[in-house]
C-alpha cells in the first residue's frame, strides 16, 4: 500500500469529517513520495521521514496517527519518538516513558485477550470547568450587576485558560481541579502531561520550560510530611516508575509542573488536613513551579482542604455536544480496534447519540448524571454496544457493566473456562469491601491474597484458582488493573464503590455504612448502596437512635433520591417517641415534605403545634397548614396554597394592599435602615389594586426540567454541576429570557389559579410578598438572620443553593419561602438608580423603559452577606447573563 494511502486510511479513521482529512493531507508539502513505503516489503524504517513531515504541519495529527500506525502494523513500524524537548539524559527518558504511559487510555471492556489501550487523544473530549473571578474585599453585601470588582462570576474555561488565570493572580500557585467521581480529573492530568511534554506548554499557559511531573497523593507517607520533604517525594515516586536518574534530577530545584493527583484518596480527614498544610509550607521552596491538584468535590467541602494558593475549579459534566463527541470517538475507537469499519462505528454511535439527546432524558436529573460523567457515559457506550437498554439508575448501569465484563468479553482461553458471573462477584465484593475499609485504591499480591483467603474457600463453582482468577479478571475481564504484575486495582474507584455496596447488602452490613456517614471516602458507596434492596431501612435506623440524622440532612436527601422504596418505620417512630431530639424530628419533617407519605404526615400532626418554632413550622410545613393565627398578614381567611396539577409547582395568595417600599438613610425617619444603599431610597408608600399568586418558592431543577422537556429549550449550564443541579435546588444560570419563557410554557399548559398568566414579579409585587405591610426588615421580622431562616453566608468556591422550602421560619407574611438567600431572583422591571422623588402614594409600579436594560433582582444569596437578606435591598444584572446564585420566581396575575 502506497504511504498516502495508508495516510489517508488511518486519517479517516481520526478524523470523521473527509474533508478534514483531505485538508491534512493537502497540507503536507512537499507530498509524500509513495517510493517511501512497501507495506509489504521490509521493516519500514523510513518512515520516520513521513513522520517528521507531517510533525511540520500537526501536531495532534502526528501523535494520533504514529500512535494508530504502530498499533496497526506493531512487527513492521518503528514506533517514533516522543516530539523533541530541550531534554537530556534521565529525565527526557522519564518524559518519553511518561508520554507512551499517560498518553494511553483503558476503555472498559476486553476482547480477544487484548486490553484495549488507545492513545488518549483518539478519545479525550477536552472537559469544561468553572471558576470564579477573585473578590478583593468588599466591604457591602454582594449584589448582582453592581459593582464588577467586587462581584465573584462564575465563568466556563477550558483547562488552557483556568491555568492562564491562576498565573495572572498574585500570590496563585496552580489549580485545584474538583468533580465528581469519574468526572476526568486524573484524565485530565494526563492528557496535561502529554501536551506539556510533546511541547504545547505555551499554547497551555505553563510556558515552555516547565517540566511535568506526575505524583499521586495516595503514595504519600507519614515520614514524608517533614519540612523539604517534598523533594523526597518527588525523588521516590519518579524512581519506582523505573527512572531513580530522573527522580534525583527532578527533585532539585527547578521550573516544574507537578501534577498532584488525588487528595481525596489520603486515607482520613485529619491526615488530609496535614498533608494540605505540609503542601502549602513546601510551596516556597519551589519557586517559578506550578502545581494542579485533583480532588473530589465531596472530600474538599470539608475543612481539610489546599489554601486559596490553588484556585478552585470545578470539573463539569460534559454537556450534550461534549457526550455526542465522547461517544462517536468511544465507538470509532473500539470498532477500528475490532477490526471493524467506521462507518459501522458512526452507524451505532449515532444511535446513542440520538437518545442522549432526547430533552426527557436531559431533564431527568439521574440520566443526565449518567450521561454527563464521563467514566458513567464510557458504561452507557458499553452496554448499548451490546445492545442492550440503557439503564435509569447508576446501581443497575454498574450491574450490567461488571456482568458484561465478566461474562461477555472475557472470551474463552484454549484449556481455561469462562469466568463465571455470580462466583465472581462473590469473590470481587469483598475484595472491594476490603480495600473500602483500608481506604486504599490498590493492594500488593500478598494483600490481595489475604483478603481473599476466606471469601474465595467460600465460594462454589468458580472453577478457577486464586491466581488463575486475579489473571483472568485482569487481564482478560479488565475489572481489575495494576501498575505492575503484583499490584491490583478496579479499572475505576467508582468499581470498587459499587462493589462495596453490594458486598454490604449481601452481608447486613447497612449498619456499618450508616457508621460512615459524613465520611467523604465512603460517600459514593453509601448512595450506590441505597439502591439495593435491605439497606435503606437498617441504615436509616442505625441513625435515628443514634440520634445522628440532623447532622446528615444533606447526605440523607440524596439518600431519598436514591432509594428505589423509602421505608418509613425508622422515621415515624422518632416521630411517635417520646423525647426525641428536635434537631432530628425538624430533618425528618423537611426531607418527607411533599412526598405524600401518609404514616409521616399522620406522625407530623403531633408537631404542629410544638413550642419550638423550627419543629412547629416544618410540621406545618409538611401538612400544608397555614402559619399559626396571628404570624400571618393573612390571616385566618386567607385562601389557601394553590397547587399546579402539571407540574406541582405551589402559589400561595397575596391579596391587594398598600406598604411602604424602599428605605431610607436619614436617622429618625420611620423607615431609616442603617444598612440602606442609595438605590433603596426614598422609601415610599406603593399600592397595589389587585392581588396576585406568589410562587412559595423559586422554580426548582425539577419544575424547569419538564420545560426543557416539553420544549427542548436548552438547559442551564448548572446542570453539569453537582453543586447546583439537584432537582429540589433553585434553577440557577437562567436568564431573563429564559425565565420568561418558563413563565409562556407555564402559561401554555394552562391549569393556573383563576385563569391567570404567568409572569416574573414586578419589583413592588417581590418586596410586599416578602415584606408586607407592617414595614419589617426581613421576611420573618426584625430578628437577625440565622441559618434555620435563610441561606446565606456560604463559601463561594464550594458552597450551594439549599433546597427550596428546607426554612419555613424564615416565611414571608403571606407564606412565600425562601425570599431571603438562597438565590437572587429576576424581577420584571428595569433598574433605575433610585426610585425618584414621591410625594404621593405610586399605584401598581413596574419600570419598563429598554427590554435590553439592566433588569433588577431580589432577595440575596447563598454565598451573599445579611445585609442582602433584607427586603429592601435590591440589584441589578445583564438580562442576557444568568449566574449560579440567580434564579427566579413566579407570579399568576389574576384577570381584572
Amino acid at each position: 500500500m502506497p504511504a498516502p494511502d495508508l495516510t489517508y486510511k488511518l486519517l479517516a479513521r481520526l478524523y470523521p469529517q473527509r474533508a478534514d482529512a483531505e485538508r491534512v493531507l493537502d497540507a503536507l508539502s512537499p507530498p509524500v513520495n509513495p517510493a517511501l513505503v512497501d507495506l509489504d516489503g521490509s521493516p519500514i524504517d523510513r518512515w520516520f521521514r513521513i513522520w517528521q513531515e507531517i510533525h511540520k504541519h500537526d501536531r495532534e495529527v502526528l501523535h494520533r496517527l504514529g500512535a494508530r500506525v504502530h498499533e496497526e502494523y506493531p512487527t513492521q513500524v518503528r514506533r517514533p519518538p516522543v516530539p523533541p524537548r530541550s531534554q537530556d539524559g534521565a529525565v527526557a527518558a522519564y518524559l518519553e516513558w511518561g508520554w507512551r504511559h499517560h498518553n494511553q487510555v483503558r476503555l472498559l471492556g476486553y476482547r480477544n485477550r487484548a486490553p484495549m489501550q488507545l492513545p488518549l487523544d483518539q478519545v479525550f473530549v477536552p472537559l469544561q470547568a468553572r471558576m470564579g473571578r477573585p473578590q478583593p474585599g468588599a466591604t457591602r453585601p454582594l449584589k448582582l450587576g453592581t459593582d464588577a470588582e467586587v462581584f465573584q462570576e462564575s465563568v466556563r474555561v477550558d483547562l488552557a485558560g483556568a491555568l492562564r488565570s491562576a498565573t495572572r493572580r498574585p500570590n496563585a500557585v496552580g489549580l485545584a481541579l474538583l468533580g465528581d467521581p469519574g468526572a476526568g480529573k486524573t484524565t485530565l492530568l494526563k492528557h496535561l502531561f502529554c501536551r506539556v511534554t510533546a511541547g504545547h506548554g505555551e499554547d497551555l499557559g505553563v510556558g515552555s520550560d516547565r517540566t511535568p511531573v506526575f505524583l499521586r497523593f495516595a503514595d504519600l507517607v507519614p515520614e514524608d510530611l517533614v519540612p523539604g520533604g517534598f523533594a523526597g517525594v518527588v525523588s521516590r515516586q519518579v524512581g519506582r516508575e523505573g527512572f531513580p536518574g530522573a527522580g534525583r534530577a527532578l527533585a532539585s530545584p527547578g521550573r516544574r509542573l507537578f501534577l498532584l493527583d488525588g487528595l481525596d484518596e489520603v486515607r482520613d480527614e485529619p491526615t488530609r488536613e496535614g498533608v494540605c498544610r505540609w503542601l502549602e509550607d513546601e510551596l516556597a521552596r519551589w519557586p517559578g513551579s506550578l502545581f494542579v491538584a485533583t480532588c473530589r468535590f465531596a472530600a474538599w467541602r470539608r475543612d481539610a482542604r489546599l489554601n486559596n494558593r490553588f484556585v478552585p475549579v470545578d470539573v463539569l459534566w460534559l454537556d450534550v455536544p461534549a457526550q455526542s463527541e465522547f461517544v462517536r470517538r468511544w465507538f470509532r475507537a473500539v470498532e477500528v480496534e475490532h477490526g471493524g469499519r467506521v462507518e459501522d462505528a458512526d452507524e451505532k454511535a449515532e444511535a446513542l447519540v440520538a437518545v442522549l439527546a432526547d430533552p426527557k432524558r436531559i431533564a431527568h436529573h439521574r440520566l443526565r448524571e449518567i450521561s454527563g460523567i464521563p467514566v458513567l457515559l464510557s458504561s452507557l457506550c458499553l452496554v448499548h454496544y451490546t445492545g442492550n437498554t440503557l439503564p435509569e439508575k447508576r446501581t443497575r448501569l454498574y450491574e450490567e457493566c461488571v456482568g458484561f465484563l465478566l461474562e461477555t468479553w472475557a472470551d474463552q482461553r484454549a484449556g481455561k473456562p469462562k469466568v463465571k458471573v455470580d462466583p465472581a462477584r462473590g469473590v470481587l465484593q469483598p475484595l472491594a469491601w476490603a480495600m473500602h475499609e483500608r481506604q486504599v485504591k490498590s493492594f500488593t499480591g500478598a494483600e490481595i491474597r489475604a483478603a481473599l483467603a476466606e471469601p474465595f474457600a467460600q465460594v462454589q463453582g468458580l472453577g478457577l484458582g486464586l491466581d488463575d482468577f486475579l489473571e483472568r479478571v485482569r487481564d482478560d475481564c479488565g475489572l481489575l488493573t495494576g501498575k505492575d504484575l503484583d499490584t491490583f486495582e478496579f479499572l475505576h474507584l467508582s468499581f470498587q464503590e459499587y462493589l462495596a455496596a453490594e458486598h454490604a447488602r449481601a452481608q447486613g452490613l447497612a449498619a456499618h455504612l450508616a457508621d460512615r456517614a459524613g465520611d467523604a471516602w465512603w460517600r459514593e458507596a453509601i448512595l450506590l448502596a441505597m439502591a439495593l434492596d435491605g439497606v435503606f431501612r437498617p441504615f436509616m435506623e442505625r441513625l435515628a437512635t443514634r440520634r445522628r440524622l440532623a447532622p446528615h440532612k444533606d447526605l440523607l436527601r440524596e439518600c431519598f433520591d436514591e432509594a428505589v422504596r423509602l421505608d418509613p418505620a425508622p422515621f415515624t417512630r422518632v416521630l411517635a417517641a417520646r423525647s426525641p431530639a428536635l434537631p432530628d424530628v425538624a430533618t425528618i419533617l423537611e426531607l418527607f415534605r411533599g412526598r405524600g407519605v401518609p404514616s409521616v404526615e399522620a406522625g407530623a400532626r403531633r408537631w404542629a403545634d410544638h413550642p419550638d418554632r423550627t419543629v412547629r413550622a416544618a410540621a406545618r410545613a409538611l401538612l400544608g397548614m397555614e402559619e399559626e393565627e396571628g404570624t400571618s398578614e393573612a390571616g385566618a381567611g386567607s385562601r389557601p396554597p394553590f397547587v399546579h396539577g402539571a407540574t406541582g409547582m405551589e402559589w400561595v395568595w397575596v391579596p391587594p394592599g398598600r406598604f411602604w417600599m424602599g428605605s431610607s438613610r436619614t436617622p429618625g425617619d420611620r423607615h431609616y435602615d442603617a444598612e440602606a444603599f442609595d438605590d433603596e431610597t426614598p422609601a415610599h408608600e406603593v399600592e397595589l389594586t389587585r392581588g396576585f399568586w406568589m410562587g412559595r418558592h423559586p422554580v426548582t431543577n425539577e419544575e424547569y426540567g419538564k420545560f426543557v422537556a416539553e420544549t427542548g429549550h436548552p438547559p442551564p449550564v448548572s446542570w453539569q454541576d453537582r453543586r447546583f443541579n439537584e432537582p429540589r435546588q433553585p434553577v440557577v444560570m437562567v436568564s431573563f429570557g429564559d425565565a420568561q419563557a418558563f413563565c409562556a410554557w407555564l402559561g401554555r399548559k394552562g391549569g393556573l389559579p383563576d385563569g391567570g398568566e404567568a409572569v416574573l414579579p414586578t419589583e413592588a409585587q417581590w418586596e410586599y410578598a416578602a415584606r408586607g405591610n407592617d414595614g419589617r426588615k426581613y421576611p420573618w421580622g426584625n430578628e437577625a438572620p440565622a441559618v434555620d431562616r435563610a441561606w446565606f453566608g456560604q463559601e463561594y468556591g464550594t458552597g450551594r443553593p439549599a433546597d427550596v422550602g428546607g426554612r419555613p421560619t424564615g416565611r414571608s407574611p403571606f407564606g412565600c419561602e425562601d425570599m431571603a438567600g438562597n438565590v437572587w431572583e429576576w424581577c420584571r422591571d428595569d433598574w433605575r438608580e433610585r426610585y425618584g422623588e414621591v410625594s404621593t402614594a405610586v399605584v401598581d409600579p413596574c419600570h419598563l423603559v429598554d427590554s435590553g436594560s439592566p433588569r433588577v433582582v431580589r432577595g440575596g444569596s447563598w454565598d451573599g452577606d445579611p445585609g442582602g437578606l433584607r427586603c429592601a435591598c435590591r440589584g441589578r444584572d445583564d438580562p442576557r447573563l444568568g449566574h449560579v446564585s440567580l434564579g427566579f420566581r413566579v407570579v399568576v396575575r389574576v384577570p381584572p
